[in-house]
């Protein structure tokens, strides 16, 4: 106490005793209470070092004894693990060959069995190279998807096929977070896993510009295959579409039809503005029979104007039976009421023909075609209300219709239907060989097509009907089965599972281009766009070190070390966070000149000089002032 006095400190007693209230006397004075408590301190971290230094070699012997243990432990329990692997195997084969009633040599061979002998080679390759693992003690000093463990050109294209592949990686790692122990809940495991892969590409990209020389013109043959390619690439997305469904498509298909349906009804207006419609004749029966290549040429030449190439056209002859396909079963009650209809003289009646011819390339549903509503002279109106009246009908009764509607019919390679050509006369007969038979429609067509004349008299397709003295010179030619000329122009080819016999959707340029062309352009518009924000993270010359830290984290999880785990995951996030420690991370160790620090013959130049005047009289000379430079600037807290 004494010394402790002399020299000015404090001793251990003493300490306390003032700690405890008492004055203490000195023959130096009194000594502050703030040097007391920096002196007190000082001598419990040095006593505090002292005792950490003496039980750390105690400390440091028991973990490494522990890890040690733990590590024996853990190389018990694969070789146990191994073993039974081992023995389960070959017990369930031979279980499952004794359970056979008296097998033969033939089936008791595994080389008769492909698929037994693939799994059974394979599980024991597994458990020879992990048997050699855990006698050499390899471990894991890499994690991740092996695909990113090398630059080579066979296993980036093996990454990009993976990254392309819809799901894939989503599926995996949703599978590993879930049978995995981890700290990291599931959107730190998508980020690590992001962050590994895009430090895998920014590699392959800094190591793909080390094969030209710095500063130097990019080669000609990386102009061709990435520049020239692209562009032909965009060429054919865009011009693509159009040139397929034009007649510059090589692989044009043939649109023959194979099935037909004709329909003819009576349209009646009834009052109030609405119609009223009563089927006459319907036939789903057809007879069709393609044309020669020579038919086809001279059908096309008399026709130059309606028609396109004729090397691309098919003349078929689409022809209906006479008579309908069933009876004419109306109600007596409708026929009477339609009748009534008829005889009013507020309405009108009009006859309309509707067909259909369903190609074989084209989407079902298509290829209907109509013709304009033919009105109905009075007398021919009259007649069928006197027919549909006397319900007890017997006889025939006739509608004529003079060059009513064409014969001829293009069907483009949209499937839809065009009239053109001359036009043709038609009639309807309502038929009943006795009161107790039910009638019946057939319809025919003559067998001479109207002349040009006619043709123009009907043109645009008005309806109105020939005066009966202009029929008669129709009227007495023979009757022929309504026959259609029906030429079709090729189709391109369908996509599988959209033809018309598989009831797939139609498609069209518009629709393919929406669905396909467009979405492809706004994903290159994504690839480019935003490249800047992206620059501070895909321009790391070397990116060795954070790769390290990220397989650390999966080394850390592996051995079970959820701490170092969750600590290296959250170095990782700092580093990101922070452009200047990744700045100083991603700097490569050798400079070859490809990621130049600074622009050459560019340095910092002195800053400029400026003259300040005096500021007490105007005889002194000016002073000269140096402009200070930002990074001199200091901004003092108080």
């Amino acid at each position: 106490g004494d010394v402790a006095r002399d020299s000015g400190t404090t001793a251990p007693g003493d300490a306390e005793t003032e700690a405890a209230g008492e004055p203490r006397r000195s023959a130096s004075g009194r000594t502050s209470r703030s040097s007391l408590r920096r002196r007190r301190r000082s001598s419990l971290q040095q006593l505090g070092g002292e005792w950490q230094a003496a039980a750390s070699p105690v400390s440091a012997a028991a973990t490494a004894n522990e890890a040690m243990r733990r590590s024996a432990l853990v190389a018990v329990l694969q070789m146990c693990l191994l073993l039974v692997q081992l023995v389960v195997v070959h017990a369930a084969l031979i279980y499952s060959w004794a359970s056979a009633a008296n097998p033969s040599l033939w089936q008791a061979s595994m080389l008769n069995n492909s698929t037994l002998l693939c799994f059974y080679v394979l599980y024991m390759l597994y458990l020879l190279l992990t048997s050699l693992q855990l006698r050499y003690d390899v471990h894991l000093v890499r994690g991740g998807l092996g695909l990113t463990h090398s630059v080579d050109l066979t296993p980036w294209l093996l990454f990009k096929v993976y990254s392309v592949i819809p799901f894939l990686e989503e599926l995996r790692v949703l599978t590993d977070w879930t049978v995995t122990r981890t700290s990291m809940n599931l959107f730190m495991w998508m980020k690590l896993e992001d962050a590994h892969q895009n430090l895998y590409k920014t590699r392959c990209d800094m190591n793909g510009r080390r094969y030209v020389e710095p500063a130097a013109p990019r080669p000609i043959h990386e102009k061709i295959l990435q520049g020239g390619l692209f562009l032909l690439a965009l060429f054919v997305l865009i011009v693509g579409p159009i040139t397929y469904f034009s007649t510059a498509n090589l692989f044009l298909r043939s649109n023959l039809v194979f099935s037909a349906s004709l329909k003819a009804s009576l349209e009646v207006d009834v009052a109030g503005g609405g119609k009223s419609q009563l089927s006459l004749y319907d036939t789903s029966q057809a007879v069709m029979s393609t044309s020669s290549k020579e038919d086809t040429l001279k059908f096309a030449a008399k026709l130059p104007t309606s028609v396109g190439n004729a090397a691309d056209l098919n003349l078929q002859n689409v022809e209906f039976p006479k008579s309908a396909d069933t009876f004419w079963l109306v109600s007596n009650s409708l026929r009477e009421q339609v009748a009534r209809q008829l005889v009013e003289n507020t309405t009108s009646a009009s006859l309309v023909l509707v067909y259909q011819f369903q190609g074989n390339v084209t989407t079902p549903g298509s290829g209907f075609g109509r013709t304009p509503p033919i009105r109905l002279t009075p007398s021919q109106v009259q007649n069928l209300a006197d027919s549909l009246q006397n319900t007890s009908f017997v006889g025939e009764t006739t509608i004529l219709v003079p060059c009513g509607f064409q014969t001829t019919v293009l069907i483009d390679s949209s499937g839809q239907v065009a009239p053109m050509g001359l036009y043709s006369s038609i009639s309807l007969t309502l038929s009943s060989q006795s009161a107790s038979q039910l009638p019946q429609w057939s319809m025919a067509m003559n067998c001479t097509a109207c002349p040009p004349a006619d043709q123009q008299s009907n043109s645009g397709g008005n309806g109105t009907l020939l005066a009966q003295h202009e029929f008669k010179q129709h009227k007495n030619t023979k009757d022929c089965p309504v026959t259609f000329q029906v030429v079709s122009e090729k189709v391109a080819p369908t996509p599988a599972g959209s033809e018309s016999s598989s009831g797939g959707m139609a498609y069209s340029v518009m629709g393919i281009y929406l669905g396909v062309v467009y979405t492809i352009g706004r994903f290159l518009r994504m690839v480019f766009q935003d490249g800047s924000k992206r620059m501070i993270y895909e321009e790391m010359p070397d990116t060795e070190l954070l790769q390290d830290l990220c397989n650390g984290i999966y080394i850390a999880r592996i051995t079970g070390d959820l701490r170092m785990e969750y600590e290296f995951y959250y170095e990782l996030i700092r580093i990101y966070r922070s452009p200047e420690l990744l700045l100083d991370i991603s700097k490569p160790k050798v400079d070859t000149g490809h990621f130049p620090t600074s622009v050459n013959g560019l340095q910092p130049s002195a800053p400029p000089e400026t003259v300040v005047p005096p500021a007490s009289s105007d005889s002194e000379e000016p002073r000269v002032q140096r402009r200070s430079r930002p990074s001199e600037v200091r901004v003092q807290e108080g």
